[in-house]
């Protein structure tokens, strides 16, 4: 989850993310969800309480969890304006009316399948953009994949019919032939898109050599951890069976699944239960994982990562601290190792320590003039217009204030994506006060499926900046939270969560201690 898109998608971690107006959505967080802490209308603008324990909670009812999924969509930059109807029957989500983009469309099914209590998502939504023609669709295809530098060195074949876009071409990895996908969506005008690159991978690679690749993916990857999962292989197919706690953690499994040598994944056996999901969980210990462990994992994530192909930080790990040091090539690719480490079970903490390199710079008006361009052509950022830019030896400084969380992330990454931008300052403000803010960050705990939201108590200051305390039982849990609070408006997260079960194996003692900090 560390190509530009994937970070929009959430998913990374997840595309996360209609229709009616902020102020019904905010009146409807507090009606339509099962019983828990709110601040009173008097609250003091820093507000700290913890979520009602899961236990005492109703079991969810399809309507509450139809209108989780219609106020999360209507937190989200890229779907406030959209018209989309959502249904729900047996934790079964239906999503359908019309949106104008090809990336809203995957956006709004991701989202819904974070949400507690989803098994899945069915997409019946249209995609309607305006008319461009396909030969205007298809040049500004062949632009994106031209600008962005993971996807320039390789020669791709763009044609385009009634808004279709078909790629062609060969590739190394799965992971790459993705981004292609990803870039090209992000397109206006694209109706649909048929990735036909081919990823051109060994022959013949053996059953047990591939269960071992696919088994430690699933193993590092934080937002899996204590996942119930059984594989098997047969020839180049992947078989999955299991217990996950979300939709979205079942396509993160599927995404996991595919590593060189594979052809088709297998997922049917998998089950989506958030309900036993952490019963399930709760059976094994936690096991922490040594530094030796942790250094290669982090290793093989950049392996797997596109933006990594032509530069690789180093990586040194202390007590579950991971150093990242080196040259990358631009500011996204610096962001993607540091959340590549960041996803990795184990991991205390990074320090990135990683300089963004560009051969040929541009001057600082040209990298000016470029990001307010990404920004105010954003399909996913309808405040792009609005935000100030500033540029200084390639450092970005973004100001402004946006009308929903989600569009910082947005316009971090479309600053990142500017050749010549090694770093990008945050300093855009979401219009929401400390209240609404832990309003938020407690409705998304609430309807997050991996967390125990029971265990996490949250306090946010007057300067938006979120405190969250408690012990949980899994790095993902952990990780969740923190995703949580971000997502929810904080401006920034302290997280000073512990792990609560028996840490086993070779975690160093120091470590076994330390709170996470973000």
């Amino acid at each position: 989850m560390t190509a530009r898109m994937l970070f929009r998608a959430l998913y990374r971690d997840c595309l996360l993310l209609g229709v009616a107006s902020l102020a019904p959505a905010l009146a409807g967080c507090q009606r339509g969800s099962p019983s828990r802490n709110t601040p009173s209308a008097g609250a003091p603008a820093a507000s700290s309480a913890a979520l009602a324990p899961a236990k005492n909670a109703p079991a969810l009812a399809d309507a509450d969890i139809a209108r989780a999924i219609e106020r999360h969509l209507q937190e989200d930059g890229a779907l406030r304006s959209e018209t989309i109807t959502v249904t729900v029957a047996r934790g079964v989500a239906d999503l359908s009316g019309s949106v104008r983009t090809l990336l809203a469309k995957e956006r709004a099914v991701s989202l819904a399948e974070t949400i507690r209590g989803v098994r899945s998502v069915v997409d019946e939504v249209r995609v309607t953009p305006a008319f461009r023609g396909d030969e205007l669709v298809k040049s500004d295809v062949e632009r994106a994949l031209e600008a962005d530098r993971a996807t320039r060195p390789y020669t791709i074949g763009v044609t385009v019919k009634d808004g279709t876009v078909t790629l062609s071409g060969t590739t190394d990895a799965w992971q790459t032939r993705g981004l292609f996908g990803d870039v090209a969506k992000s397109v206006k005008g694209v109706r649909g898109l048929d990735n036909a690159i081919r990823v051109h991978g060994p022959v013949t690679k053996p059953e047990a050599e591939i269960l071992a690749d696919v088994r430690r993916r699933i193993a590092s990857d934080v937002w899996l951890d204590g996942d119930v999962v059984d594989l098997a292989v047969t020839g180049r197919t992947v078989h999955l069976s299991g217990v996950v706690g979300s939709a979205a953690q079942q396509s993160r499994l599927r995404a996991d699944a595919w590593v060189s040598g594979v052809e088709s994944v297998d997922d049917g056996q998998v089950t989506v239960d958030w309900s036993t999901w952490n019963d399930q969980r709760s059976v094994s210990s936690l096991t922490i994982k040594s530094d030796a462990d942790i250094d290669a994992a982090v290793r093989d994530a950049f392996r797997f990562d596109p933006r990594l192909k032509l530069l690789v930080p180093k990586v040194a790990v202390k007590d579950g601290v991971v150093t990242l040091s080196g040259n990358v090539d631009g500011a996204l690719a610096r962001k993607a190792a540091a959340a590549d480490a960041m996803d990795t079970v184990g991991v205390w903490k990074v320090r990135d320590e990683v300089i963004a390199v560009q051969s040929r710079p541009p001057t600082d008006a040209e990298i000016e003039a470029a990001a307010k361009r990404a920004l105010a052509e954003d399909l996913a950022l309808p405040d792009g217009r609005s935000i100030e830019v500033s540029s200084a030896n390639g450092k970005v400084v973004l100001r402004g204030t946006i009308a929903v969380p989600f569009e910082r992330f947005d316009a971090i990454d479309d600053a990142a994506s500017i050749p010549g931008v090694v770093e990008v300052d945050d300093r855009l403000a979401v219009d929401w006060t400390p209240t609404e803010i832990w309003e938020r960050i407690t409705d998304r705990l609430y309807w997050d499926p991996r967390v125990q939201r029971d265990r996490v108590k949250v306090a946010v200051a007057q300067d938006g900046v979120a405190t969250l305390t408690g012990s949980l039982d899994s790095w993902s849990e952990v990780r969740a939270a923190s995703d949580d609070a971000l997502r929810g408006g904080a401006k920034r997260v302290v997280n000073l969560l512990e792990l609560k079960k028996s840490l086993e194996h070779e975690a160093p003692s120091s470590a076994s201690a330390r709170p996470l900090s973000k």
